[in-house]
């Protein structure tokens, strides 16, 4: 487990004497804290300290992706999503009391970076107006999705043109890329709606708020807009994956057309000459006695099926069908 603290001026570790003199101090205060797992022992000591529900925290942890946000009458918590390190987005609990906001996670050190980096751009704001650091936490964790989705969003594009323009073979390589980003964006996408949801039900009627100033509830509102703006991309995003996986459906149609013309050329090409080796093969006195000299076997047995064979092959040309006497540069990559 590792925990920091931030006093609205700079970050240090987050010891237990720390956490309670934050609990006391009616100063602003950010506590993070990146536990190893759900079960860390370390974890429940630490949330106590701060005053905070330690078995509420832990709860949210091991239930995994949930829609949780509810401001009660002296504070705001619930579940904010922030870019994760395994190219998908996850989730970190918080609670903010109007001056202390503790936030809890397993993952997103990358992502919880990039806040902090936001957050010392506008130290102003936390110090001046501590009730709108909730709020401005919160919308640049998302922010930390909205890039996550962006980066997902060219990577399928790029793959959707690659498929476009492919004219060889299938390719198990891309096919294996497209799961990757499905397996990557699907989860998100299947619980935000959800989140969405609660989000905008508790932001319904900002006049009811008395947990936050006017200050921190326009942070919260603009945070929602954000998280609405967030929904309009993971739905672009499987509209493009949907295409892309029609697009990779047509690739694979295409080819095995492809295969089915070959197919026809061949038996076109050699039809003819099986139905000449069954004709000429069968055991007829008139074939015995009669065909037995030199020039016979080379008309009948050399120039006929070359001649047919000649003959199939510009019929099928003239009809559109590729003959090629090896395989395309394209179809061997």
């Amino acid at each position: 487990m590792r925990a920091v603290i931030y006093d609205g001026h700079s970050w240090q570790d987050c010891t237990l004497d720390l956490a309670t003199a934050a609990r006391q101090d009616t100063s602003l205060s950010w506590i993070d804290i990146r536990v190893d797992g759900p079960d860390d022992p370390s974890a429940p000591p630490l949330l106590s300290a701060l005053g905070v529900d330690a078995a509420s925290a832990v709860t949210h942890l091991k239930a995994g992706p949930t829609a949780t946000f509810v401001i009660g009458p002296e504070q705001v918590a619930g579940v904010a999503w922030l870019a994760g390190s395994r190219t998908q987005p996850t989730q970190a609990w918080f609670t903010f009391d109007g001056r202390r906001l503790v936030t809890l996670r397993t993952d997103g050190d990358a992502a919880f970076t990039q806040v902090q980096a936001q957050l010392a751009n506008r130290a102003d704001l936390a110090i001046k107006q501590p009730t709108r650091i909730v709020g401005f936490v919160l919308q640049a964790m998302l922010m930390t999705v909205q890039q996550e989705l962006t980066d997902l969003a060219v990577q399928v594009g790029v793959l959707d043109l690659d498929i476009i323009t492919a004219t060889g073979a299938p390719s198990a390589a891309q096919s294996q890329q497209l799961v990757e980003c499905r397996q990557a964006f699907q989860p998100f996408a299947m619980r935000y709606p959800s989140y969405l949801m609660a989000v905008n039900s508790t932001l319904i009627d900002p006049d009811s708020i008395t947990a936050l100033d006017p200050a921190g509830i326009a942070e919260l509102q603009t945070f929602a807009s954000l998280a609405r703006a967030t929904e309009s991309m993971v739905l672009n995003i499987a509209d493009s994956i949907r295409n892309t996986v029609q697009d990779l459906q047509g690739q694979v149609a295409s080819w095995q057309g492809n295969r089915i013309n070959q197919l026809t050329v061949v038996t076109v090409l050699f039809l003819p000459i099986t139905f000449l080796t069954g004709y000429f093969g069968m055991n007829f006195a008139w074939i015995d006695n009669l065909l037995e000299s030199a020039p016979a076997y080379l008309i009948l047995g050399l120039a006929l099926p070359i001649g047919v064979i000649i003959v199939s092959a510009g019929w099928l040309a003239r009809r559109g069908f590729r003959l090629s006497l090896g395989q395309s540069h394209d179809d061997r990559k």
